[in-house]
């Protein structure tokens, strides 16, 4: 093969690779950081043990029931929902089972 083809060629892949790096590198999520908006923060309702979710406590941290667990928290908005999501079966495919 010419070797001015394959130079050609070799420059246009190597331009190429350099336009779209360059075309997504302008597209990274720090350039429209302050395009989009800060989320609200959830307001936190009770803390809970994941091993007694009965118990409710103030704040978190490690859990007083089970040292090595932490709290975690229940939201407000999760409570508006229900709570944990759930499973829902229509009934005539329940009655098919």
């Amino acid at each position: 093969m010419n070797p001015r083809i394959t130079a050609l060629a070799a420059a246009l892949a190597v331009a190429a690779a350099a336009a779209g790096y360059w075309a997504g590198a302008r597209r990274t999520p720090q350039s429209d950081a302050g395009a989009s908006a800060p989320k609200p923060a959830r307001k936190v309702l009770y803390w809970y043990d994941p091993m007694a979710p009965d118990k409710h406590f103030d704040h978190g941290g490690a859990s007083p029931l089970m040292p090595s667990m932490n709290l975690v928290p229940k939201y407000a908005d999760a409570a508006a929902e229900g709570g944990a999501p759930t499973v829902r079966i229509d009934p005539r495919v329940q009655q098919n089972l």
